[in-house]
């Protein structure tokens, strides 16, 4: 509405319909969940950074980190270190069951950042992905066995950590919030 009146528009759904498309090319992010629409914008500053959201921590070990959908801020990374610059985020690994992983030649240790492409809801098997059950985020790598009707969350880690096992029925309770695209190394200073 306040978009509407900004701008002198006098039908609320075109404004509706515009923003939604911005939000399917990853332009913005509309956040729903709390009751009031908030946007927040995704795309190329002026000085040639991308600002990514970053939506919160996931869990790299036993699930326990609640999956909020809040945009917690931007991550700026120039375009040249990012693979691909719409329908990303950004999640803060938690953990060290998924130190063994090999995304690009990097694996995914505490603290650092993982690039989440949301159009990629659909993975492949060995695919890493951001998994969400029971609304806690985790980041483990995909198995599904279509014969059984089951999908395997597994670590790779030093430690060994069991896998977490799923029936394709549970949608209620499982889905994917995107596949793991890109590690950004946490700073060593």
């Amino acid at each position: 509405r306040e978009i509407v009146r900004l701008v002198g528009e006098s039908h609320p759904e075109k404004i509706r319909h515009h923003l939604g498309q911005l939000a399917k090319r990853g332009m913005l992010w509309l956040d729903r969940e709390r009751g009031s629409q908030r946007i927040e914008r995704q795309g190329v500053l002026r000085d040639g950074l991308i600002a990514v959201p970053i939506i919160g921590a996931a869990n790299c070990g036993v699930a326990e980190i609640f999956a909020d959908q809040n945009i917690e801020g931007f991550l700026r990374i120039s375009s040249r270190i990012l693979l691909k610059k719409d329908q990303i985020f950004i999640i803060r690994a938690v953990g060290s069951s998924m130190n063994r992983a090999n995304i690009r030649d990097e694996h995914i240790d505490d603290g650092d950042y993982v690039v989440v492409d949301a159009s990629r809801r659909e993975p492949a098997n060995g695919d890493y992905v951001v998994s969400v059950i029971d609304d806690v985020a985790n980041i483990k790598r995909f198995y599904r066995d279509k014969d059984r009707g089951t999908i395997a969350l597994v670590s790779e880690s030093s430690t060994p950590y069991p896998p977490i096992y799923i029936h394709e029925s549970d949608e209620m309770s499982y889905r994917v919030a995107g596949t793991v695209i890109q590690v950004i190394k946490k700073p060593e200073w």
